[in-house]
């Protein structure tokens, strides 16, 4: 009867161990240096002369409005991970980064993110698109889409597309977002090059 007892214990236990909930791991975009330069604070009289960037989107493929970050299986499979997610809503985390980095490399502008246009002649829009945002199957991350900038009035200015992805050269979901991360980085680089011929 007690080896019957301990091989029932023995067999709830191994399924208690089993059934045990898995560990999430939560993960951020923008690292602390990149966090306090665009913050919406009450700006000086100087500022305010400054020609004005609105970032008026970042538009984010449907895909990648899930909070599981992606990895590619195959050219025409992503699966999404349950066990490593996004700490913050992907498209503000984009946006937040765009801001801090454009205002950072640009401080003869000034960043803000919303949609009203004021018909100011030194008013720019720009408009982001994430289209791919993703570890890729042959260890490399992949991000590719476009970006647009109007004048005051609309008109495109420039648009250009993008494919920036980055070789992965440790395991680990840890490496993969800081890869994604740089891409972004690369991609606020591009966005400057474009808004400082204006």
């Amino acid at each position: 009867m007690t080896r019957i007892l301990i091989i029932f214990s023995l067999i709830i236990f191994s399924l208690a161990c089993a059934n045990s909930p898995k560990q999430i791991h939560y993960y951020k975009l923008s690292s602390a240096k990149t966090l306090p330069v665009a913050q919406q604070s009450k700006k000086t009289p100087q500022e305010m002369t400054r020609p004005l960037v609105i970032l008026k989107s970042v538009e984010l493929a449907n895909y990648l409005r899930r909070q599981g970050l992606m990895m590619e299986t195959s050219a025409h499979q992503l699966q999404i991970s349950n066990r490593n997610q996004w700490a913050e809503d992907l498209e503000g985390a984009v946006t937040r980064l765009m801001l801090n980095g454009l205002s950072a490399q640009l401080t003869e502008y000034r960043f803000e993110d919303n949609d009203r246009l004021n018909g100011d002649k030194e008013t720019y829009q720009l408009k982001i698109s994430l289209e791919q945002f993703h570890i890729g199957r042959d260890s490399q991350t992949i991000t590719t889409g476009h970006f647009w900038l109007y004048d005051h009035q609309g008109k495109i200015l420039a648009k250009q597309g993008y494919s920036l992805n980055r070789s992965l050269k440790e395991d680990g979901y840890d490496h993969a977002v800081d890869q994604l991360e740089k891409s972004l980085q690369e991609l606020v680089d591009l966005i400057a090059m474009e808004i400082a011929k204006f």
